[in-house]
């Protein structure tokens, strides 16, 4: 009996324990969730912000607390009515398994990965969006977008920007840049801004009792599955001309050396012509220097010849004759030969100058096929820079997905912005309120019945 009793109070012991045990032990750590974030941000008539809030999506995996991070002035659950406890980085909730949503305002200064303006003209003047409202004339709408510097959603991301407006307000609607529609009396002009570019857009038109609703601005993740043809056939094409211009090249240089052999030549020849000219001259002025001594020699002569034997005088008088007569036809042929040669000499100037012209036309000609020949070749690697330029300007590289509100958010898998400015509207005019009518005391109505 003795021995029933102790193993009921060991049993009873052990269940005890048993139960309690798992109770006492530390909760596990929240398991892992996946979050989305929609960024929207109110901003005035002008571009500037006015607020910016985020609506965070989580992905609950099981029943838990759970915290998620960010720095916000004001929280709000948008799931059910449990409570959200906003701390200095972050806040802390109770979730079932699921999506959880709440809705999380920044801090004033918080900056959106664009710089936004807005500026508005009525009749060529700058004119105030607050007092745009209702009023008529010709309108001007000017709209700028910039990247913020550093800003990874700005370098990644596509902006579209959507103006409406009413037509029955809104005539001669001009926007080249934009893709217009048609909603029923709206016309909608959306704006394109590519990733890591700026944009400026202009819209015109004549304005009555003028109202709009708010400019909006819708940022998301570029992707664009573009597939580009295969441009080798093309560059292989530029191949015969590279080819064609090398030739050219090569009998450029060609040409430019047979040139300057002949220029060198004609050098050579003016030498020789010159030198023939010297030599020329030489026998000439001896020409000169007999004559003058056959005219020495008669002079000389002529008081002894009457002293002389008649045969023998009239043998040196036939001699002399005989000698100037020769030395006439050598004079004479000197003096032929003189004028044929300045003839000669001309050409000779000539052609010597006509082939240096042409040894430095030459070079010319050289120089320009060399530069084409060197163009020519650049040609197929300038084309492919150029299409991998316009390929890149359609095609960003992947895009991890980061968290807005705080980089401590590590499994953010998708963020896209919503901003808003404040619509234009004809301001409403209140009527004048009547001052109260003052309550009549007894005695005043009394009098009153007999006025």
């Amino acid at each position: 009996m003795k021995s029933t009793k102790i193993t009921a109070l060991l049993l009873t012991l052990t269940l005890i324990f048993g139960a309690v045990t798992p109770a006492a032990a530390a909760p596990s750590a929240p398991e892992r969730f996946y979050r989305e974030e929609a960024v929207y941000a109110k901003l005035t008539a002008s571009g500037g912000t006015r607020e910016i809030y985020a609506v965070n999506t989580l992905h609950i995996p099981s029943a838990g607390i759970y915290e998620d991070y960010g720095i916000y002035t004001d929280v709000r659950n948008l799931t059910d009515f449990g409570e959200i406890a906003r701390s200095v980085g972050g806040v802390s909730f109770r979730a079932d398994a699921g999506a959880f949503y709440y809705q999380g305002t920044l801090p004033p200064g918080t900056l959106l990965p664009w710089k936004i303006a807005v500026g508005y003209t009525l009749n060529g003047a700058e004119t105030a969006p607050e007092t745009l409202g209702g009023e008529a004339g010709s309108l001007a709408i000017h709209i700028t977008v910039s990247p913020r510097d550093g800003s990874r959603f700005a370098e990644y991301y596509l902006l579209r920007v959507t103006v409406t407006l009413d037509s029955e307000r809104c005539a001669d609607i001009s926007a080249p840049q934009a893709s217009a529609a048609s909603a029923g009396t709206n016309r909608i002009l959306t704006f394109t801004v590519l990733p890591g570019a700026e944009g400026a857009f202009d819209i015109a038109a004549n304005v009555s009792h003028f109202e709009m609703a708010g400019i909006e601005f819708a940022a998301v993740p570029y992707t664009m599955d573009i597939e580009f043809p295969d441009l080798s056939p093309l560059t292989e094409r530029l191949a015969p001309l590279t080819d064609a211009a090398a030739q050219l090249n090569r009998a450029g240089r060609e040409l430019k050396t047979g040139a300057s052999s002949l220029a060198s030549g004609s050098y050579e020849l003016t030498d020789g012509a010159d030198s023939f000219g010297r030599v020329f001259e030489s026998v000439a002025a001896k020409g000169a220097q007999l004559n003058a001594g056959a005219d020495s020699l008669a002079a000389m002569l002529e008081p002894l010849l009457p002293s002389l034997p008649a045969e023998q005088s009239a043998a040196i008088l036939e001699s002399l004759a005989h000698f100037k007569s020769g030395l006439f036809d050598y004079t004479d042929g000197i003096d032929s030969l003189s004028k044929s040669y300045s003839g000669i000499s001309s050409g000779i100037s000539g052609l010597a100058g006509g082939l240096r012209r042409l040894g430095a036309v030459a070079g010319k000609i050289s120089a320009g096929l060399s530069a084409l020949d060197e163009s020519a070749g650049k040609i197929p690697g300038e084309l492919e820079t150029q299409i991998d330029e316009i390929k890149s300007a359609y095609t960003v590289g992947s895009f991890a997905p980061v968290s807005f509100v705080s980089d401590k958010n590590t499994d953010t898998t998708a963020v896209q912005f919503a901003m808003i400015t404040d619509k234009i509207e004809k301001p409403v005019l209140t009527a004048p309120t009547e001052p109260e009518a003052r309550s009549l005391a007894f005695w005043d109505r009394l009098i009153n019945l007999f006025k």
